[in-house]
């Protein structure tokens, strides 16, 4: 999950030091031990060849876990050591644990979407649990109804299940709500023509059309495929 949206883990944990909330822990320990992992995750691992800068790259990042754990040790509530926390867990492939952080995190900051999103994606791309990731696309759209972008990523999802007509009505919502002169909306249409197509739903090649009037490259090498 890269489909177009939040491709999160393909960069480096300088850039994805995401912040989902602005909770403040004044417990001293606590973020002494964060910002200690912090700065490990920020040390360059390029070491030599490809073998030995992973296995200089999954050493750093075991250690900035360790730092990480003594960080929600000192503090269990903190909330934005769980939040890197599950983003290492994730870069080292403990993926039932990143999603066990980010769940956490969910419990603490309820109203979070961006936490949902990141268990959706991680469901769907490292899991393949595409239904377990379609119920956190969700929960997200419970708590912000009006990001398009969420619908299309529920979508996208949904047609992974064959469930088409799910997904013409997500890619329909985020086309209706999407905002005057975003360059997403393009892709919406093509994906939605895209399924349509899939149920040989010819009016698929009128978002096509549309979506190539917008801008789109793709839509007009799947006119050329499939609306001969």
């Amino acid at each position: 999950m890269n489909n177009p949206y939040l491709n999160i883990m393909k960069k480096s944990f300088t850039v994805v030091l995401i912040l989902f909330t602005l909770y403040s822990c004044k417990n001293k320990d606590a973020v002494n031990y964060f910002n200690a992992g912090v700065a490990k995750a920020r040390e360059k691992t390029d070491v030599g060849d490809s073998t030995a800068n992973e296995a200089a790259r999954q050493a750093k990042y075991k250690a900035v876990l360790h730092d990480f754990d003594q960080a929600i040790e000192a503090d269990n509530n903190y909330i934005l050591a769980y939040e890197n926390r599950a983003i290492v867990k994730r870069i080292l492939g403990d993926y039932s644990g990143c999603i066990a952080d980010a769940e956490k995190v969910a419990s603490l900051e309820p109203d979070s979407a961006n936490v949902f999103i990141f268990i959706a994606r991680t469901k769907l791309e490292q899991l393949k649990d595409i239904k377990g990731a379609i119920a956190a696309y969700t929960q997200a759209i419970k708590i912000n109804s009006n990001n398009p972008e969420y619908y299309a990523m529920r979508a996208m999802a949904e047609g992974q299940l064959n469930d088409y007509t799910s997904a013409i009505n997500d890619y329909s919502h985020a086309i209706a709500i999407c905002p005057p002169g975003s360059s997403k909306i393009k892709s919406f249409y093509r994906r939605r023509g895209d399924v349509k197509l899939d149920m040989n739903d010819k009016t698929g090649c009128l978002d096509l059309v549309k979506a190539s009037s917008l801008g789109d490259a793709d839509a007009q090498e799947m006119i050329s495929l499939r609306c001969k």
